[in-house]
Parts: structure tokens; sequence; C-alpha cells
């Protein structure tokens, strides 16, 4: 065999090689996916309520369930020691930010007084898909959706009114909820509420200005400069944004750890 004919071989031998390897990898990439979707969108298991024996409290409810609102496939989670008690309406922030990693780490006291449900709004969460379109995801939407819910809610646990709890985003669609369905509701409880979204955003790039000029973010101050001069910003402007907010510590912090990152990880 001539010294020709090995080297074609050889090199038959790498393209094959490296053939296989690909496909290996591209194999392994569509099972991750794979297994990534079935974990957004399986039911999930709830975990139930349990006293300090860890037997589980008689009377409790924990519950995973998919329902429709407003045409559109969403999910809710249902807590609580016990169904005779008032109904409380999670509305977490975002927009698309579900919250319910952050209320079983510090708020799980509430379901002692509150059969409490929290809603993964359209987009977000289990409520995730890909097929929405950005006119399905307007704010009106979002607050139909809440009345739609409430009404769900009130009828299947007797209820005559609900509480609903509104946090950053959710103050937004559940305050214009509160005003344009009152019949709904015991009361409004705004977390975190938004008030004055322009000017807040302004006040942001003041205090971050501040933190780029105490610690030499010499980055920051640049794309400061960059900004138009008022909101709303474009979408990869307020990515960037948040960013550095995250920098200066001005997202959600706990003894020197960012919640967000460490909750959601």
């Amino acid at each position: 065999m001539t010294e020709q004919t090995n080297s074609k071989i050889k090199n038959k031998i790498r393209f094959l090689t490296k053939l296989l390897l690909w496909m290996v990898t591209g194999l392994i990439l569509l099972a991750g996916i794979f297994i990534i979707v079935l974990g957004i969108r399986s039911t999930g298991k709830p975990t139930p309520i349990v006293d300090e024996q860890g037997h589980l409290v008689e009377g409790s409810i924990s519950e995973i369930e998919e329902i429709e609102l407003g045409g559109v496939k969403q999910w809710i989670i249902t807590r609580a020691i016990d169904t005779n008690k008032p109904l409380l309406l999670f509305v977490h922030g975002g927009p698309g930010s579900t919250e319910f990693p952050f209320y079983k780490q510090y708020a799980t006291q509430l379901e002692q007084d509150f059969i409490v449900v929290h809603w993964e709004q359209r987009g977000a969460g289990k409520s995730f898909s890909s097929e929405l379109t950005v006119d399905q995801l307007s704010v009106d939407h979002f607050v139909s959706d809440i009345d739609e819910l409430s009404r769900l809610l009130k009828s299947r646990y007797q209820k005559k009114k609900i509480y609903i709890l509104g946090h950053s985003w959710g103050t937004t669609i559940a305050t214009l909820a509160a005003y344009r369905y009152p019949e709904h509701f015991h009361a409004y409880i705004g977390m975190g509420q938004e008030v004055q979204l322009k000017a807040a955003q302004l006040v942001s790039n003041e205090m971050l200005k501040d933190c780029a000029e105490k610690h030499g973010y010499d980055e920051i101050l640049a794309g400061l400069k960059q900004l138009p001069p008022e909101p709303p910003y474009a979408y990869d402007i307020e990515i960037k944004r948040y960013n550095w907010i995250d920098k200066c510590r001005g997202s959600v912090y706990y003894e020197g750890t960012n919640m967000f990152k460490e909750l959601y990880r």
C-alpha cells in the first residue's frame, strides 16, 4: 500500500471520527432540549403540607393545576392548611417572572391564614408558550385574566370576595383589576408598588450614575450617556440597564447574595 493511499485512509478516518463526534454531540443536545421541554410542560408534583412531625395536615390543600383563561392555557398553584380560610390571589412581577421559588423560601406562613393561589401568568413559568403573540400579551389581556380567574376561584371555594396581592409588575395589573372589577375583592395589597414608571426609571439612572462614579464602573457611565432622553427604552437597552442595576446591587439582595440568581439557578 502506497504512502499516498495510507494518507487518504487516515484522512477519511479523521473525517468519519469528526462526523461521528458531531452526530453524538447533536443527539446529546437534542436530548437535553427534550428533557427541558418536558420539565417545563410537565404538571409537576405539589409538595404536601405537613405538620412538625411530617404528617399530612388534614383538610389542607396543595395543588398544581392547568386552567384556561382568555382562551390561553395557564397554571395555578394553590396551597392552604384549611380550605375554609379566606382566598388570596398572588399576582407575580415581571412581566414573565414567576415568583413561587421566592414564596417557598420566605412566605409560606401565608398558608396559615389564607388559601394562597399563585397564578403563573400567560407567558411565565409553566404558562409559557412559544405560540403566544405580542397581541396576546397586552395589559388588558392580563387584567381580563384576573377577572376570569377571580370568578373561577370565588365559585370553586364559595367565596363572595377574595383578597388580591400584586408585586412589582403585578401591582400594575392587580391595581387595574381592583379598579375595573371591585366586586371581586375585599382588598388590594400592593408590594413594591409601581407608581410613575418613567420617573422611577429616571431616578434609577441617577442612582446608577452615583454608583458608577463611586466604584469606577466606566462602562456604565458610558452606557448612561448613550441612553435616549426619556423612557420607555427598547428591550435591548432595558436588558443592559438591568445588568447595570444588578452590578450596583439594585436587584434583590440578601446578605450579599443576589436572591434571583440563587433561587432560580
